[in-house]
């Protein structure tokens, strides 16, 4: 059993995962250490005995009162993906992504990345999946296709380490109300 040592009553602690085998992250996107339900994720290591152990406790920079940061985690070697899909900094319940680094045995936000087209209710960190340089954040309420059609948005880290919004997607047959973005995998 694994629990981080700031877990508490109501958290939903482990309700988002992701591992890539190596390390484990967790979601609790109703943890309010900096707000009610400002959310939380922890990062833990396979030890040589193969149980895991703590080594980080991330927060977004900006993360407040009922962002649910956390309410989607991505890892993929030194970096970690962690979804807030009712931050407001592009409007009501826009939502973000916010992605970390690990270095020098320390996990830093690197970015907070906003979709280009989003907007009000989009909730944008609703589902994330990354591999390598490519990170995927889904975005089920986006109105680019037709109301609450949903959109995924693509973003890649170049060589200086800066991520960018590369693609956002869509399928053609998509259309109101289909809310696509709600989950998803990257392979490769």
């Amino acid at each position: 059993q694994i629990q981080p040592a700031s877990a508490a009553y109501s958290d939903q602690w482990g309700a988002a995962m992701d591992t890539d085998g190596k390390r484990l992250i967790l979601g609790s996107r109703n943890d309010d250490d900096k707000g009610y339900s400002s959310g939380t994720a922890s990062i833990w290591v396979r030890d040589a005995d193969g149980g895991w152990k703590e080594e980080a406790l991330i927060m977004g920079t900006s993360t407040t009162y009922g962002d649910q940061f956390g309410a989607a985690v991505a890892i993929s070697g030194d970096y970690a993906a962690v979804g807030a899909p009712f931050d407001d900094n592009k409007g009501t319940n826009s939502g973000a992504l916010f992605v970390f680094e690990r270095e020098a045995k320390k996990w830093t936000q690197k970015a907070e990345l906003l979709g280009v087209h989003t907007g009000s209710y989009d909730q944008l960190g609703t589902a994330v999946t990354m591999g390598g340089d490519t990170v995927v954040v889904g975005s089920p309420f986006e109105d680019w296709k037709g109301s609450y059609a949903g959109a995924a948005f693509v973003f890649k880290r170049n060589t200086t380490g800066v991520w960018t919004e590369t693609q956002l997607l869509a399928p053609a047959g998509v259309s109101s109300s289909d809310q696509f973005g709600f989950a998803m995998d990257l392979v490769g």
